[in-house]
């Protein structure tokens, strides 16, 4: 039973927060479109069965407790589209 216990601390321990912000498109649903078809692929095993939120000022949110090797620093993922809209990825360790 000690044995399990310290196992399970040692995989909360690799736990980190990662959220994902999209701005800069005119409605959710573009945003959406960017999301599925850049972030997404990017990301795959993060974001399997993953749903955005809309917040009030109009910037799509995910946010996700993952498993990481690292957890030493921390990442900006930056990425340009036609409507100058792009995705932020901020967490502490390894995004994928």
């Amino acid at each position: 039973m000690q044995e399990l216990k310290k196992i399970r601390k040692t995989e909360a321990d690799k736990m980190v927060k990662i959220r994902i912000q999209i701005s800069g498109f005119p409605n959710q649903r573009a945003g959406s479109k960017f999301f599925e078809q850049i972030v997404r692929p990017e990301y795959k095993r993060l974001f399997e069965g993953s749903n955005l939120r809309m917040e009030q000022n109009g910037v799509m949110v995910y946010e996700e407790y993952i498993c990481c090797k690292t957890t030493d620093h921390e990442t900006e993922w930056f990425v340009g589209s036609e409507t100058m809209a792009h995705c932020i990825l901020v967490g502490s360790g390894c995004p994928v």
